[in-house]
């Protein structure tokens, strides 16, 4: 690329690209004797498993509001050890216009041991517990299953030094 094309593109991308949106995302599993357990929901649409996860929320941080997504997706009410950001992932939703917008997801890990019988969504959505490897075939993003095996390496036991 020429060096007048590279200025040129320099000028023009920030003015084509568009910014990411952002949104919360939560993370939620479970500690059994088996291993680790990861909680996938299906979307409303598409049906496809992906994680409980919405838009931030007026006088909430993200972590609370990934908390409330969590309750109304897929009926979170015991979080029973702190919570915590994982990271982002990053994906493409389809607006209600048809219009796709890059979304960045701040994902936070909920620890539970129960969910609720009934929660808001129960009738628009499934939910399901699966090992790590599962949920990453599920949940089918390379960022997700980045941040499944961040959460499984606070979990393996640290060689002695």
């Amino acid at each position: 690329m020429s060096s007048s094309a590279k200025m040129i593109k320099s000028i023009l991308d920030p003015m084509l690209k568009r910014p990411d949106h952002i949104q919360t995302a939560a993370l939620v599993y479970r500690v059994t004797p088996k291993g680790i357990q990861i909680l996938t929901v299906t979307s409303r649409g598409t049906k496809r498993w992906i994680l409980p996860k919405g838009w931030p929320m007026e006088g909430k941080t993200l972590i609370q509001a990934a908390q409330t997504e969590a309750w109304e997706e897929a009926g979170l009410v015991n979080v029973v050890s702190p919570a915590f950001e994982l990271g982002t992932f990053k994906y493409m939703k389809h607006l209600q216009t048809g219009l796709p917008v890059p979304v960045v997801a701040h994902t936070f890990a909920f620890e539970t041991d129960e969910l609720a019988k009934k929660f808001p969504e129960k009738g628009q959505r499934k939910r399901k517990w699966v090992d790590a490897k599962r949920a990453k075939k599920l949940l089918k993003n390379p960022e997700i299953g980045a941040l499944i095996d961040s959460l499984l390496g606070r979990f393996s036991k640290r060689p002695s030094k």
